[in-house]
């Protein structure tokens, strides 16, 4: 049990430390800790997707490919009809 909440908690923490690094612009620090949260909890994906803090950074390609947008709509990632 005490393994888990570890889990969630270090996971928490880099989906955090994405958020906060995406707002202030600093691209590859926020998709190197959305990568890790990703890779512990893959709900962070799409939590990622939606979540108005990573706005600034969008657009970026490597924010795109880490959430796997497939689209161009620069918000939700999917694709313009």
């Amino acid at each position: 049990m005490q393994i888990r909440a570890l889990k969630l908690d270090v996971v928490n923490i880099y989906y955090d430390k994405a958020r906060c690094h995406a707002r202030m612009g600093a691209v590859i620090k926020a998709v190197v800790c959305l990568s890790r949260a990703i890779a512990l909890d893959p709900k962070y994906r799409d939590m990622a997707k939606t979540d108005g803090d990573f706005d600034a950074i969008r657009a970026d390609e490597r924010f795109r490919e880490v959430v796997g947008y497939s689209g161009s709509d620069s918000k939700t990632g999917e694709a313009d009809d």
